[in-house]
């Protein structure tokens, strides 16, 4: 398991119905200089991810995954 930040959410124009009651989410991983307190700074394209949240995450929340 890792941790990161969720910095934004994913919009969609049709979501399979087995998704019903959650969302998707943009999520920035924590490095380990981050982890350790360094303050957060965007990373370079690409290396944030796609996370499916039901527990009701929203931006800027710290979230597993």
């Amino acid at each position: 398991m890792r941790l990161g930040y969720v910095i934004g959410k994913v919009t969609l124009s049709q979501q399979d119905p087995s998704y019903t009651g959650g969302r998707f989410l943009l999520v920035q991983p924590l490095s380990k200089e981050q982890f350790k307190g360094a303050p957060m700074t965007p990373l370079a394209k690409g290396n944030s991810l796609v996370v499916y949240d039901n527990l009701g995450a929203g931006p800027g929340t710290l979230v597993g995954f």
